[in-house]
This record gives structure tokens, C-alpha cells and sequence, in this order.
């Protein structure tokens, strides 16, 4: 019974001397081993056994994170390997149960060990952040050390606030484009411009879509002179000390 509701720190040696004892310090846990569950447990309930061991081992386990396939979510912990690994396959972690290889820092598929995580603004990209600016005795700091490992918590750090400084860099410097997104920088010239993927006609300063029927004959610099926010903005005015 223990075994089918998963309650696997439960069963125990039903040997007389050992319930007794178990009794004594009232305890319900015991250990018990291989020879004796497949005496009396079927191969069904021998195989769930050693899955539950394993996985109440690994959850006991500080390092473990639970695999990011939806339908498995079995623990995983950090290997010795991994431990010891100054370079990016610190990363790496790879699920016992349905063999999934990922990168534990951005949760997604193994992206080997040069490439950047593609995803840096995640909550534990930001904790990672802000964990590296608490005193080191901080016991928030030594949680995410054992769970990452020192080199990879670092690593997500530098990612995210890379990541920090290019949106700001973007949103300063960029446009999106209304129709597709793609950001686009202005190096010179009016605030017409027009997206090099979609040709979707806009203006820079506003991000306003100047023609959105590509077959209306209205010029897009009727927005440059009718509009309440970009009226005679088609150049941008530089102030000349």
C-alpha cells in the first residue's frame, strides 16, 4: 500500500525484530533492501519502489530542479561533474527519468556550451542578479549556489544584465516596426522610414504606420503635417550650442 500512494520512506523491513524496534523509537521509516522488496513485492510494484527511491533521494537534494518537460517534472539534481565544471557545460543537466538534456539556467533545450541562453529575463536570471549583490553570507545566496553551482549563478547574472543594458540601449536608440516588430535604428536622415523585412512605411518618432493600405495614393508625409504629435517633425531638431 505504501508503495502505490508513493509514501516510500514508509516501507520497511516487516521482519518481527525490526517492527519492534521501529516501535521502540517510534519511528515509521526504515531501511530495507533489494533482496527483501522483490520477496514480497510484484515486478510492477518493485520497478514504482525504486523509481519513488530515487526520487525522493534527488528531492532531498538541494541541487535537484525538476525537469522542464511537462509531463515528467522528475527531480534532477547536479552532477559531480557539473560540480566541478568551470566552463558552460555547468549548464548541462540531463533527466533520468525521460532522458531530456537542458540547460538549467533558461530551462530549455540543450544549447551547448558556448551559446548564450536565448531567455535571460526569467525570474531565476533576476534572482541570480540579485542574489550576486547580497552579502556573501546571505543564505539566499549559498540556496542558489548549491542548486546552480557558483560559476553558473555568475554566469546568469552577466546574461541578464546584458540583456538589462540592451533593452534600455533598444528603446533608446530603436523603433519597432508596426507591422512585424523587428526594432529598427534611424543612423540618419527624416523619421520616414521603411522596414527592410516588411517595407511597412512608419514614422520613427511616434511608431505610427503611415500607410496601411500599401495601395492608397496619400503620402506618408501628410502624417509629418497633420498629425498633433510629429506636425513639422520630419527632421529631428538638434539644438546648436
Amino acid at each position: 500500500m505504501c508503495v502505490a500512494e508513493g509514501e516510500v520512506t514508509k516501507v520497511a523491513c516487516p521482519g518481527i525484530e525490526c517492527v519492534k524496534a521501529r516501535e521502540k523509537v517510534k519511528n515509521d521509516a526504515g531501511d530495507v533492501g533489494d533482496d527483501v522488496i522483490c520477496r514480497v513485492l510484484n515486478a510492477e510494484q518493485v520497478t514504482r519502489w525504486k523509481w519513488l527511491r530515487a526520487k525522493h533521494a534527488a528531492e532531498k537534494d538541494p541541487s535537484a530542479v525538476p525537469c522542464p518537460v511537462r509531463m515528467c517534472q522528475a527531480p534532477v539534481p547536479r552532477t559531480k561533474a557539473a560540480a566541478e565544471d568551470e566552463t558552460g557545460w555547468s549548464r548541462l543537466r540531463t533527466c533520468d527519468s525521460c532522458g531530456f538534456a537542458f540547460c538549467v539556467a533558461c530551462k530549455r533545450s540543450w544549447h551547448g556550451p558556448l551559446s548564450d541562453c536565448e531567455t535571460t529575463q526569467t525570474k531565476a536570471f533576476k534572482e541570480a542578479h540579485v542574489a550576486l549583490t547580497l552579502p556573501e553570507e546571505d543564505p539566499r545566496i549559498r540556496a542558489l549556489e548549491r542548486q546552480y553551482g557558483r560559476t553558473v549563478l555568475e554566469r546568469m547574472a552577466e546574461e541578464y544584465e546584458e540583456a538589462e543594458e540592451n533593452q534600455v540601449w533598444l528603446k533608446e536608440h530603436t523603433t519597432a516596426c508596426p507591422q512585424c516588430k523587428t526594432q529598427v535604428e534611424k543612423s540618419y536622415g527624416c523619421n520616414h522610414m521603411t522596414c527592410t523585412r516588411c517595407a511597412a512605411e512608419f514614422c520613427f518618432r511616434c511608431g505610427t504606420q503611415l500607410r496601411p493600405d500599401s495601395e492608397s495614393s496619400e503620402s506618408p508625409y501628410v502624417h509629418f503635417t497633420k498629425s498633433e504629435r510629429c506636425d513639422a517633425e520630419l527632421f529631428d531638431r538638434y539644438r546648436v550650442d
